[in-house]
């Protein structure tokens, strides 16, 4: 058996284990591709032309997808401090820097 991503205008809205992909699509009545490791796919993954392939999902409204790093980008680069880390506050569109724990 293998899993299938179901494909409705090229975004990703379920996933289905099945033995074939036309069992996957007769069952879905849908486009289905194989899930790989190397094509995975999940739901809400979406079809960029730019990017020649499928995209996961953003992970904040605010960051745009740069083809030519094949990941999503920040509006703002995010910082590096030794001894912090850093989470991005959509709220604020900035990072937010936490000290690192010590044991």
């Amino acid at each position: 058996m293998a899993t299938y991503a179901v494909i409705e205008n090229g975004t990703v809205t379920n996933v289905i284990v099945a033995d074939s992909k036309e069992i996957a699509e007769q069952v879905t009545e849908k486009t289905c591709l194989e899930y790989t490791e190397e094509a995975p796919l999940g739901i809400g993954w979406y079809w960029l032309d730019a990017a020649g392939g499928y995209v996961s999902p953003s992970p904040f409204t605010s960051w745009t997808y740069s083809v030519e790093l094949n990941t999503w980008v920040p509006p703002i680069e995010m910082p590096i401090e030794e001894g912090k880390y850093f989470t991005w506050n959509e709220e604020t569109l900035s990072w937010t820097s936490h000290e690192v724990p010590t044991e």
